[in-house]
């Protein structure tokens, strides 16, 4: 503390105990202002600071300011590690503090600022633990009010429901693009759960931010490849371009359903996969279903891997995916993008297994924010349920 050597030592102890103060006022300062600064950006649905930041800024000194600035401005108080984490770095510090000045190792005009024997910091530390919980009880319906600032309610399709970033724009996508389908597709209620082949609910529905009304059999067929592939089946059907619905099966062997609703079925001999006569096959939805289950049961993601190619980030369209083939192997899918001065975000939604509604995910970097940003990509990449390598980005084959 003496950064000042005079000839008279007190002075040099209260130069030095004026300059910790003051550094004190600064850092706690600063700890409180940047909990309200990124409680602003969340808000305002910005980019944010960074947790490490928050932390280090507690680290470095400004503890009280940052566990005042988490309960003034009700931010952070729903992440366990801010709840417990910043009171025990408060009270690590005033401990190494107490045990420093008990210890002789600083001048005793600071020892006696923290309590002669320490018990003073002591004090001061259950204090603001008293604050902590005092705070908690309202900090739900705040935190609430953050997650649901995507989300319309009342929403009937994606792009009503999921509401784009601050100052974003969705991408314009052409009249009868893939984009302007899934945009368009209806989602379940607001809050429903995503549900199995078989009703029940999904034990993980914590990942989740909105479900499709997307068809799904009651087979245990229809997973995560196979949602991508029901996806861009039920877009070309739509459109009645049935040569473009078209899929690699076992052995290479490609299934489309114009072939299919001309008279003929798939048969499966072992390894060989072949055509057959199927006079009764048609173009009517019934028969595009039973196409679309033989698709399921013999195709997945190394198929639809095969069936892709790579791209990089600054490429990423509606109908893209992030895909890992393999038993078992997993792959999600972009249904939205949005932009704003060059800057691009993205929707992912996917199915899983067991076989399950397909639904929009959420951001485990931010939950209370579902889009995920080309410029923030890190690899590995997190998704609620599974985590992607680099090179994983592709473009399915199918979409030109």
């Amino acid at each position: 503390m003496k950064v000042m050597i005079l000839e008279n030592g007190r002075a040099t102890e209260m130069n030095g105990l004026k300059f910790f103060i003051i550094y004190l006022l600064i850092v706690n300062a600063l700890g409180f202002a940047l909990m309200g600064i990124d409680k602003s950006k969340a808000k305002r649905h910005a980019y944010r600071i960074p947790e490490k930041v928050l932390f280090a800024a507690a680290i470095l000194g400004g503890s009280i300011g940052s566990i005042l600035g988490m309960y003034c401005f009700r931010h952070k108080t729903k992440h366990w590690y801010f709840v417990i984490g910043m009171p025990l770095i408060l009270i690590l510090q005033v401990g190494g503090v107490g045990y420093i000045a008990t210890h002789d190792v600083v001048p005793p005009v600071v020892k006696k600022m923290f309590g002669g024997e320490g018990t003073g910091g002591v004090e001061d530390s259950g204090d603001i633990q008293e604050h902590v919980d005092s705070g908690t009880e309202g900090a739900g319906k705040e935190e609430v009010e953050e997650q649901v600032a995507f989300i319309d309610p009342d929403g009937k399709t994606l792009q009503e429901r999921i509401l784009v970033p601050d100052g974003f724009t969705r991408t314009r996508e052409r009249k009868g693009s893939l984009g302007r389908f899934l945009r368009n597709y209806k989602m379940k209620a607001n809050g429903e759960p995503v549900l199995l082949f078989d009703g029940r609910e999904k034990g993980y529905q914590a990942g989740c931010a909105a479900v499709f009304t997307l068809p799904i059999e009651q087979e245990d067929l229809q997973q995560c490849a196979d949602s991508v592939m029901r996806v861009y089946g039920e877009y070309y059907y739509e459109k009645q371009q049935y040569d473009k619905i078209r899929f690699s099966l076992g052995g290479g062997f490609k299934a489309d359903f114009d072939t299919w609703q001309k008279g003929k079925g798939i048969g499966v001999s072992g390894n060989s996969v072949y055509w057959t006569s199927a006079p009764g096959h048609d173009s009517s939805y019934d028969s595009f279903k039973k196409f679309m289950r033989i698709v399921f049961a013999y195709s997945g993601t190394m198929n639809l891997e095969t069936d892709s190619v790579a791209i990089s980030e600054d490429e990423i369209e509606i109908g893209d995916i992030f895909i890992h083939g393999g038993s078992p192997g997993h792959v999600v899918m972009v249904v939205d993008t949005c932009e704003k001065e060059g800057e691009k975000a993205f929707l992912l939604a996917q199915g899983y297994m067991p076989a399950q509604e397909f639904h929009v995910l959420k951001n485990p970097e931010n939950e209370s924010n579902p889009w995920y940003y080309v410029n923030q990509i890190r690899y590995p990449l997190s998704t609620p349920e599974y985590t992607f390598s680099k090179g994983s980005l592709r473009r399915p084959k199918i979409k030109n």
